[in-house]
């Protein structure tokens, strides 16, 4: 996200994040400050809040804007993302928004609207992607719960087949579990081939998406 902001000709960002889910927006946070920072951007304001209670944004939205930022990265999930994008345009900030993936999916363009028009996220999926297979785990999907998967759903079912695979190494025995996991190989996922490296993580593909027209292209 920050390279393609980069590549936007965008030098300063502001960033709204959720702080109730700490270790994964601060790992995204920081990882992102790093690389935008060290190809000669600025973070020109950070505005955390809890969605555990009644938010305001535009405040916050307000202050990111008088900041001087030029972009506006989303850190939370895909419904406060969707209301996020909603209050940055009523307050009259045309800023380019970027969200993480934890705000990629139909909740967000749901409650987005209009406003999440032209919203951009960097995932590792594609979740137009045509093959068979994707096909398949989509209509089983919206078969048992009846909406769209997210990044976390595709995530959370690729991560049985790893275990699975590791656990017929270990012929169904905890003990070397650990070591299995790391040398299952490529995996056939719905979305792709993917693999573990040594440090256990994921090797595959990334895409960047665009929000048009209310759908994620």
């Amino acid at each position: 996200i920050a390279q393609r902001m980069l590549e936007r000709g965008l030098t300063t960002a502001g960033v709204i994040l959720d702080e109730d889910n700490e270790a994964y927006v601060e790992s995204v946070r920081s990882a992102f400050t790093e690389f935008f920072t060290e190809n000669g951007g600025e973070i020109t304001q950070v505005q955390p809040f809890s969605s555990q209670s009644n938010v305001d944004f535009r405040p916050l939205l307000e202050t990111i804007q008088k900041s001087g930022a030029e972009g506006l990265l989303i850190i939370a999930g895909a419904q406060d993302t969707g209301i996020i994008c909603q209050h940055t345009r009523m307050i009259g900030w045309d800023a380019p928004i970027f969200t993480a993936r934890w705000g990629q999916g139909g909740m967000m363009i749901r409650d987005g609207g209009r406003a999440a028009d032209g919203v951009e996220t960097v995932v590792d999926f594609n979740p137009n992607d045509p093959s068979a297979e994707y096909s398949i785990f989509l209509d089983q999907f919206r078969t048992r719960f009846n909406r769209e998967p997210t990044f976390a759903a595709l995530r959370g079912y690729e991560t049985i087949l790893v275990l699975a695979a590791a656990i017929k190494d270990t012929d169904r025995e905890v003990e070397g579990l650990p070591h299995a996991i790391l040398n299952v190989g490529p995996i056939n996922g719905p979305a792709g081939t993917f693999e573990l490296d040594e440090f256990g993580d994921v090797l595959r593909p990334h895409y960047l998406l665009q929000v048009e027209n209310g759908t994620w292209v």
